[in-house]
């Protein structure tokens, strides 16, 4: 490799930040991203592994968006410190990616379809939890809706997957649905599908990255199935 080719490698990463940045800051003054305070939006992260997944997260399709670096005891805060930390519309916006794997699955693993895969990229709001009779129900319900016989519920049961690391590559609280090991299907909670303004905070695939998308995109890129099995922390 050349000095000069290696150079150009070593620029495009910041050449990506820099424009993205600009893109942040003029869809927050556009008014369609509405912060919750008047503090500085959070400083995008530049090393290099932020860096790394910048230009994934871009190959993917992702524009306006933006990598933050939070502090060491973030996840010893309350969610309303953390979501001032980020700016987040309300607690809503501030989620979470919950690798689940279906223990009864029987068949073969299918990443594209989210009635024969054994594991499920399940993206909620920090605010809720996962329901898990509630998800089983709601995948069974899509085998009818697609005209097709409906397995009994003994068939399914959704747990956290037993090898983080192994089938994800990203340790808890770092799980992103960007650059999985094991490909699979994302499902996202409606709640977030139904967010105003259409902006939320995720994982980045380091614990103290966070990555802010905008819906459409995040949508465009991954095709979530939009299902009802998150209910609220205090039910």
């Amino acid at each position: 490799m050349t000095q000069s080719s290696s150079t150009t490698e070593q620029l495009e990463p910041q050449k990506i930040l820099l424009e993205l940045t600009c893109k942040v800051e003029a869809l927050e003054s556009s008014g369609k991203f509405v912060p919750s305070s008047k503090s500085r939006r959070p400083e995008a992260a530049t090393d290099p592994f932020a860096l790394r997944v910048l230009v994934a997260a871009t190959a993917a399709g992702f524009t306006k968006t933006l990598f933050t670096r939070c502090p060491d005891e973030y996840y010893s805060w309350p969610l309303e410190k953390r979501r001032g930390l980020l700016r987040g519309a309300s607690l809503h916006h501030l989620t979470k990616s919950i690798v689940l794997q279906n223990t009864r699955h029987d068949g073969d693993h299918n990443p594209d379809d989210v009635l024969r895969s054994k594991f499920l990229c399940c993206v909620v709001p920090y605010s809720t939890k996962i329901n898990s009779d509630a998800l089983r129900d709601a995948v069974r319900k899509l085998f009818g809706e697609r005209g097709l016989q409906v397995p009994s519920a003994r068939h399914f049961n959704y747990r956290l997957a037993e090898d983080c690391i192994g089938v994800t590559g990203y340790e808890p609280n770092a799980v992103t649905p960007l650059g999985l090991k094991t490909r699979m299907p994302v499902v996202l909670a409606k709640q977030i599908a139904q967010l105003d303004p259409p902006t939320f905070w995720l994982g980045a695939g380091e614990v103290s990255l966070k990555w802010r998308v905008e819906l459409d995109e995040f949508v465009s890129a991954f095709n979530p199935v939009v299902l009802d099995f998150a209910i609220s922390e205090e039910s």
